[in-house]
């Protein structure tokens, strides 16, 4: 299955988080925020990245776009309190590239030496949900106005809502789909696999076994679904 896991591996990330460790040294909020908010994005269907202060730094200075903002639509900023004037730089550019910045909780009032920095508002402003399962639910309403597509998704059939506690990603691998599912929840759950907004089916490539559109996702076990072109299962 190399080929496989080396094209859902190869995914550049639609969605990438500031990692900040100026907010890590003088404060704990940056920590936790961050945790929510990757928890909570990363059972949505998208790959998650990350980019670092000194990544920012180096883009605003030379212009060339580092590898963990290649691909990305938006950088999420969780409760960065302390960053250098360097990293704001680089957001800017990010933002004049077209990309979408958001900082999510209080940002950027101290530079990397806890001194006092003025307001400094970059990209959107939001609150920072108070659960990863309320992350979750944000992140549905805001993929598209960020500019990111997900034509694959995994509902709860008891309300049609995204599922909560599975992580998925999809990919194409000569000329068919995978999506690698895998649920972290501590008791199986029952999932409908939608693409395009139509049920769909397939096979589990590390079982061997069929995969209907709707079907109960094990605890902690791996699945790697593959569907050919047309193919639908009820």
């Amino acid at each position: 299955l190399s080929p496989e896991v080396t094209a859902l591996q190869s995914l550049k990330p639609p969605v990438v988080i500031l990692w900040s460790q100026a907010s890590v040294v003088y404060r704990d909020e940056h920590l936790g925020a961050l945790g929510r908010l990757f928890q909570g994005m990363n059972f949505s269907g998208v790959r998650l990245g990350f980019v670092t202060e000194r990544q920012l730094k180096e883009y605003a200075e030379s212009g060339e776009t580092p590898l963990s903002l290649q691909g990305a639509k938006v950088v999420v900023v969780p409760r960065v309190t302390h960053t250098p004037d360097s990293a704001l730089a680089g957001l800017k550019r990010f933002i004049e590239s077209g990309g979408n910045v958001v900082q999510v909780g209080e940002c950027f009032t101290r530079d990397e030496y806890d001194r006092e920095r003025g307001a400094s508002t970059i990209g959107e402003l939001a609150d920072l949900p108070l659960s990863s399962e309320a992350v979750h639910d944000w992140a549905q309403t805001r993929f598209r106005d960020w500019g990111i597509s997900r034509d694959a998704l995994l509902l709860s059939p008891a309300d049609d809502r995204p599922a909560w506690g599975v992580e998925y990603v999809t990919a194409e691998v000569g000329g068919r789909r995978v999506v690698n599912i895998a649920n972290y929840r501590s008791d199986p759950v029952k999932v409908r696999l939608v693409v395009n907004g139509q049920p769909r089916g397939g096979v589990d490539l590390i079982s061997g076994a069929e995969i209907p559109a709707e079907f109960e996702a094990p605890v902690l076990r791996p699945m790697l679904a593959s569907m050919l072109p047309g193919f639908v299962a009820g």
